[in-house]
């Protein structure tokens, strides 16, 4: 997600009806395969298992996907900040990750990734209990292979370390795409299909895989889930004044 939109005093551009088309054919597929994973989970193990692990997922990712909405929100706080290329370009002429990348907006989605994720914890003894509480299959798998010790119950170590990571990762990642997309000639706000919704939550769960072992079903769902929940942000975002493209 783009960590600031244009100056307030500028109006928002006419939408490209070649954007909004890719956009609409991207949910689309993206809506499409998300399909496809509900009913193979169901066919193999049940529909309940399916949210189980969409929930743990998410709730596991939470410190990425907060940060990364953070960033928009503390990027436009009382203005544009210091862009954190400083104006520069790259060896190829371009600019190195463009103006829409502040210290501002990193440091801040950083820190708000970090804080909110605190209060997360808060709920995790109710989560607890409403797993243990499941009688489905997957979720005696998970009991059995200690995965609610990874996801509800991780050491002190481990959730420090999980937060801080997942959230700082998630603003590299971010940073990372802005700079492939200067790269590849994209301007600021063009769409970068899956690097735009994909690029964050995977270097955030890199970062953080030595406190955060999640099986690769828990992973492919949430990357399969992930760019449902980019595009609704993004819209909200671009309806509230935070972004001038809803993508």
């Amino acid at each position: 997600m783009s960590q600031i939109s244009e100056e307030s005093e500028e109006a928002k551009r006419p939408l490209d009806p070649k954007q909004v088309r890719n956009v609409k054919i991207f949910c689309i597929l993206i809506g499409i395969s998300n399909i496809l994973c509900v009913v193979l989970m169901a066919i193999f193990w049940s529909i309940y298992d399916y949210f189980i692990i969409l929930g743990m997922s998410v709730l596991g990712m939470a410190p990425a996907f907060i940060a990364n909405a953070g960033m928009t929100f503390a990027g436009t706080f009382r203005g544009a900040g210091t862009p954190m290329d400083f104006g520069r370009n790259f060896i190829d002429g371009k600019r190195l990750f463009g103006k829409g990348k502040t210290w501002k907006g990193f440091f801040g989605g950083f820190l708000i990734g970090v804080a909110f994720s605190w209060l997360l914890v808060l709920i995790y003894p109710a989560l607890i209990g409403a797993v243990n509480g499941g009688q489905w299959e997957l979720v005696k798998q998970v009991t059995e292979n200690e995965l609610l010790t990874i996801f509800l119950q991780p050491t002190t170590s481990d959730l420090f370390w999980r937060i801080i990571l997942l959230s700082i990762g998630a603003c590299l990642g971010d940073l990372i795409g802005s700079f492939f997309k200067r790269r590849t000639g994209r301007d600021r706000g063009e769409q970068f299909p899956l690097v735009d919704q994909l690029g964050f939550i995977l270097i955030a769960y890199l970062l953080a895989y030595p406190f955060f072992p999640m099986p690769w079903y828990y992973l492919l769902v949430i990357c399969l889930f992930t760019p449902l929940i980019h595009v609704l942000a993004n819209i909200v975002a671009y309806y509230i004044g935070k972004k001038d493209v809803p993508w």
